[in-house]
């Protein structure tokens, strides 16, 4: 039996029984499955980061991974619980935007709401839809169960609504979308957006709430002097603003949602446009 990766990716925290419940569920119908955690530390109900962060995760496992992701505000509501079929993967989750990141990411081949009562609990709860629907479903599906079973198929999810970068008045306004363990302040602006438009070693205009600061676009952390702020291509693609062995988070009092603007000697914009 090939042995399936389902990952987990929650707001649930480790200090409730909420992670072990959604894992026993799946072992107990499949116990041939390999489960990852991606994490558990989600900001409680944000949506947005819990997709930031499997948009991250989710393409450097292997193919045919069932992704089970779990923010959901709206549990016991009318939102849809979903099964996505992408190029290489399978997601499953709420239909609150949570799912469409990645999955758009990866090419959304078929949506499926879950409806069958063979793919979930005997008794489904109002308050634990991971549980007593998300859990045994991907279980399910480890199995072979068929998305075209699970439900009606669907044209169409529902997405985050969130900004883009705007260009404007000879500057380049981004959004902060996350802050890492290690606070580093990760944009909305795609690297590939000034690629080739600017040069590392430029110095950026970088005005924000509560201030404005001249940082140097660099390769790497190390090439900045410890506590040195920087401005830095991200792994994942998105301009970041980092301090070398520092917090930049608390060093700028930048905060998720908070919006920054960028300027590179009065030239941005014109090099964008060019």
């Amino acid at each position: 039996m090939v042995r399936t990766v389902i990952t987990l990716t929650t707001d649930f925290g480790y200090r409730d029984p909420y992670v072990a419940c959604m894992k026993g569920v799946i072992l107990s119908i499949c116990s041939e499955a390999v489960l990852v955690d991606i994490t558990h530390d989600i900001s409680k109900f944000d949506v947005e980061e819990a997709a930031y962060i499997l948009y991250r995760a989710y393409s450097f496992f292997p193919p045919r991974t069932i992704h089970v992701c779990v923010v959901d505000p709206g549990v016991g509501t009318e939102r849809r619980p979903i099964a996505v079929r992408t190029k290489r993967y399978i997601f499953v989750g709420p239909d609150n935007g949570v799912l469409a990141m990645a999955a758009e990411d990866d090419g959304i081949e078929d949506v499926y709401t879950i409806e069958s009562g063979t793919v979930t609990l005997r008794e489904v709860s109002y308050t634990f839809h991971g549980r007593d629907i998300f859990a045994p479903a991907a279980a399910w599906i480890a199995l072979g169960y068929p998305l075209e079973a699970l439900g009606r198929r669907v044209k169409d999810m529902k997405k985050i609504k969130s900004d883009t970068p705007q260009i404007g008045g000879g500057r380049l306004r981004g959004k902060v979308i996350y802050i890492d363990s290690y606070g580093n302040i990760v944009t909305n602006i795609r690297w590939d957006l000034i690629k080739g438009k600017v040069s590392f070693g430029d110095t950026v205009k970088l005005s924000y709430r509560g201030g404005e600061v001249y940082v140097p676009i660099l390769k790497a952390y190390g090439d900045a002097a410890p506590g040195g702020l920087l401005l830095i291509p991200g792994s994942g693609g998105f301009i970041e603003v980092s301090v070398n062995m520092g917090n930049a988070s608390e060093k700028l009092n930048l905060r998720k949602d908070d919006y920054i603007d960028l300027e590179v000697e009065g030239r941005l914009t014109a090099r964008l446009d060019g």
